[in-house]
């Protein structure tokens, strides 16, 4: 993995309960990596989301609050990295709005 990329954003809302395609698989031998990610519950009702790329779970968060999230910043060489062309998916337990942030760079696999 180079250490400078080129860095793209990828912001919004879901609130369809399952997956939740945020970032699009990007292509054959290309996969996602992530070097930050936000997601925070804008509902007032509790709910689990879980980060995945593909159908693999990366990372679960329970926010029983509104406004209750994660923010994680990665470090070279520990940056989650998906799979040759998986989509970054964020699925939810319940039909209630959740918003993300990531910045994330593709690379060749």
């Amino acid at each position: 993995m180079a250490l400078v990329h080129d860095i793209q954003p990828a912001s919004g809302t879901v609130s369809a309960s399952g997956d939740n395609t945020i970032i699009a698989a990007p292509g054959a031998g290309k996969r996602i990596v992530i070097s930050t990610l936000l997601i925070q519950n804008k509902s007032t009702t509790g709910s689990t989301a879980k980060l995945k790329f593909g159908t693999t779970q990366i990372r679960e968060l329970l926010a029983q609050n509104q406004g209750e999230g994660m923010t994680q910043i990665f470090f070279p060489f520990y940056m989650p990295q998906g799979g040759a062309n998986e989509a970054l998916v964020l699925n939810l337990s319940d039909a209630v709005e959740w918003t993300y942030s990531v910045d994330y760079f593709v690379e060749s696999v």
